[in-house]
């Protein structure tokens, strides 16, 4: 875990690049600290690694960003078929593009079992996609939404709601 360790771009890309050469790195958690272009350009070697070895978990929290580059490192994830247990992106300014593409991995990975999407000031219309997905998928076995706007009391009647409603009836 690199946690609030003042690492720039620059020194992140260089971090990964030699984290590549290991056959052991399988999990990476990085917190309070910039995450732009560099850093990925170096992280996606890392996610298409072969078995064994494969990346399996990825937390990315509350780190200097833009959507652009989230949707990019999405994007490529889904291109690439990536194996990854566990994503999450806390706190990381995802915005509803970004919503729809992990709605996509969601539903195209056979590996994904914890999804950690707390923290992002989305809104309840933001997550329509998200939970059609959800209806369908039997790989997730975590998911946390904390701190989003997942169900607009303005609106009772509000399409989400019910998809909410009918999506936690399937699972209980």
């Amino acid at each position: 875990m690199f946690d609030n360790c003042g690492i720039d771009d620059t020194e992140l890309s260089i971090l990964l690049a030699g984290l590549s050469a290991s056959n052991h790195f399988s999990n990476f958690v990085y917190k309070n600290n910039v995450f732009h272009e560099q850093g990925l350009a170096s992280l996606k070697p890392i996610l298409i690694k072969p078995d064994p070895g494969h990346l399996q978990q990825l937390r990315l929290v509350n780190c200097v960003t833009h959507p652009i580059v989230i949707n990019d490192m999405l994007s490529y994830m889904i291109e690439q078929k990536v194996k990854l247990r566990a994503l999450a992106l806390v706190k990381m300014q995802i915005d509803k593009t970004s919503l729809e593409l992990v709605a996509s991995l969601l539903e195209k990975s056979e590996y994904l079992e914890d999804l950690d999407l707390s923290w992002n000031n989305l809104l309840a219309n933001d997550f329509n996609i998200l939970f059609t997905v959800l209806s369908k998928n039997r790989t997730l076995r975590c998911l946390n939404l904390s701190c989003n706007t997942i169900i607009d009391k303005a609106d009772q009647n509000n399409e989400i709601d019910f998809k909410f409603d009918s999506l936690l009836e399937e699972y209980i």
